[in-house]
């Protein structure tokens, strides 16, 4: 029983904070009409953390200076914005020699600059 109350508290203080964030997203969103107001944040609050997901993604791709995105926990911040937030500065392109050589792995020699070739 303890084991249920430790996951229950957070996730329903996730819930809580997602359905905050897309209501004052809704809220402060000009270019939607009162039907449509109601309508998502009825939407945000009988849907789990999709319904609040869903709506924050919409009102970013018409809206998004109405979203305060300080506040958006890190799990949901792909699905909202829809595209990685931190860029990874260590990843190869796809038509990189290093990945199309055959030798993967990390640290691959075929991108050292010649010395192994």
């Amino acid at each position: 029983m303890e084991i249920i109350i430790i996951f229950e508290f957070p996730g329903l203080l996730i819930y809580l904070w997602m359905n905050l964030i897309s209501s004052i997203a809704i809220k402060h969103d000009d270019t939607l009409n009162s039907f449509q107001k109601k309508t998502q944040t009825i939407l945000i609050w009988l849907v789990p953390y999709l319904g609040s997901s869903i709506v924050l993604h919409m009102v970013f791709d018409h809206s998004p200076e109405a979203i305060p995105q300080k506040l958006i926990p890190w799990p949901f911040k792909k699905l909202i914005y829809g595209k990685n937030i931190k860029e990874n500065k260590h990843r190869h392109d796809a038509g990189s020699s290093s990945i199309s050589s055959g030798h993967g792995g990390h640290g691959s020699v075929g991108d050292a600059g010649g010395v192994g070739e």
